[in-house]
């Protein structure tokens, strides 16, 4: 009897100890992007188109994301509608001060750079891992690389197909179950 006590609390230490050195790694992702002036003007609208290599990773302390973009609608002529780019950087996490839960809100601070206006540029934002939404942090805007222009607004969420994907197997899983309990 000792020594399954002992397995099992060893089990729950590695098990505890697995949780803490998690990595979230959500591939679907959507980014919506606006870069303006300093009083928030909107020039540009960008967005992430899918690929496989697009990809946000959420670490207990670390955060990293790389995604392929189009630019959708422009006013600049720098800023050709359609001009493909990539956006990569690394980063840290942080509880959000007025959170309750330990990864209820966080907040994100990343060094990014983009095949747009080069970089690094720091940017920051504050938000969720369940369900990820992530949106540009409340303060001054941050600057968009070297293109003159500012990150007026940027939020980071999952896929809209993949939360219809995820919405039928929540719907599928909870008739099977409905359907087992109405035969017993």
């Amino acid at each position: 009897m000792k020594s399954l006590v002992t397995a099992s609390v060893l089990a729950l230490a590695l098990l505890v100890s697995t949780a803490q050195a998690q990595v979230d790694i959500i591939r679907d992702i959507s980014v919506e992007v606006s870069l303006g002036d300093p009083q928030g003007n909107e020039f540009v609208q960008l967005r992430s188109v899918p690929n496989l290599q697009n990809q946000v990773q959420l670490g207990v302390d670390t955060a990293s994301v790389f995604y392929h973009g189009e630019v959708v609608d422009s006013l600049i002529p720098e800023f050709q509608p359609g001009t493909p780019f990539t956006v990569s950087g690394n980063g840290s996490i942080n509880p959000n001060p007025g959170s309750t839960g330990s990864f209820d809100t966080e907040i994100v601070a990343l060094s990014l750079t983009s095949s747009l206006g080069g970089g690094p540029f720091p940017i920051q934002f504050v938000g969720a891992r369940n369900p990820l939404n992530f949106t540009l942090a409340p303060g001054p805007l941050p600057p968009a690389g070297q293109t003159g222009l500012f990150i007026t607004s940027h939020r980071v969420t999952p896929e809209p197909g993949s939360l219809v994907l995820l919405g039928l197997g929540a719907a599928t899983l909870l008739s099977s179950r409905r359907r087992k309990a109405a035969s017993a």
